[in-house]
């Protein structure tokens, strides 16, 4: 009986903190998906287990656009992380993960009106390649040292705005910041 009750914790525990806000900045989302893309909603179905919608792409920034469907996929409200609404007849920055046979899944979406010409500057720079390190969770002043040249640190006050990881000319991966901080 008592593996029951653990059984019935780890579950609560794991709905609960499913939504967890582990450290990271927007590169981790955008090399996370396989497209990104800018959208207009053109229909939009949300029901308890998920939404659908309907989108014009406008333009693409990553993955190939004749390749990319026009329907979407993301949560619905039962979700515990909440449910994905986009509104109809408004445009987004998409980024969305594609599994064979399927509509792109939504990873993350921003209000066009929200995005600047250095977050579309800073996209374009990221490097998918470089895996950021972040200071752990219980000392966060303390900062992984990276092992290799494809590993870069998150400063422990980093901004998920403007922070990301880049190369250096000479091809090592180091943190770096465009655009403003908020």
């Amino acid at each position: 009986m008592s593996w029951m009750k653990f059984a019935t914790l780890l579950v609560t525990v794991s709905v609960c903190l499913g939504c967890w806000p582990v450290p990271k900045v927007d590169q981790t989302d955008y090399c996370f998906a396989d497209i990104a893309y800018e959208a207009t909603i053109k229909r939009g179905n949300v029901d308890e287990f998920g939404s659908e919608y309907e989108v014009d792409i406008r333009k693409v920034y990553k993955g190939n656009a004749a390749n990319i469907p026009t329907t979407l996929q993301g949560f619905g409200t039962m979700n515990s992380c909440g449910p994905q609404k986009l509104d109809e007849g408004a445009t987004y920055l998409i980024y969305a993960s594609m599994a064979a046979g399927e509509s792109p899944r939504i990873v993350k979406y921003t209000g066009i009106a929200y995005v600047t010409d250095t977050d579309r500057q800073r996209m374009a720079a990221y490097d998918c390649s470089c895996e950021i390190k972040f200071s752990s969770f219980f000392d966060p002043l303390s900062l992984p040292v990276p092992t290799t040249r494809d590993q870069c640190n998150a400063p422990y006050n980093y901004c998920q705005r403007s922070g990301y990881c880049k190369r250096s000319s000479v091809g090592a991966c180091f943190w770096a910041n465009i655009g403003e901080c908020y």
